[in-house]
């Protein structure tokens, strides 16, 4: 499949995944090429928010496909559709832990580049 339709497949909910993803990744890229540290709690909330993202729209694909299922006459095609229905709602969650990866391997490479000068005058 293409990532298009992994895309589509992933409903309503990809649209804030993208758009919090890309927030996310274009910090921590700012972070990991200048090291600005006042970046880090930026992109620590949008990180979460992103994942908060990705778990509300894979719940409520996955309260669409079930409600769905209930509706069928027959055990087996209840299952095909669980099944195809949880394979597509899982485009969701999966498509928000790709934006989160990427975050993390440039606050990484951001915090080799430029370690926080003082850790103990950090604030947690």
């Amino acid at each position: 499949m293409r990532m298009w339709e992994h895309f589509v497949m992933g409903g309503w909910a990809m649209w804030f995944i993208l758009l919090f993803g890309v927030l996310t990744v274009g910090a921590a890229a700012r972070f990991a090429w200048r090291g600005e540290h006042q970046l880090s709690q930026f992109i620590r909330w949008m990180t979460l928010t992103t994942l908060a993202s990705s778990f509300l729209g894979w719940g409520t694909a996955m309260i669409k496909v079930l409600s769905y299922v209930v509706r069928q006459s027959t055990p087996e095609e209840r299952w095909v559709l669980l099944v195809e229905g949880t394979m597509e709602a899982l485009n969701v969650p999966t498509f928000g832990l790709l934006f989160m990866v990427l975050a993390c391997l440039l606050l990484a490479v951001g915090y080799r580049r430029f370690p926080i000068p003082n850790p103990s005058s950090r604030a947690v």
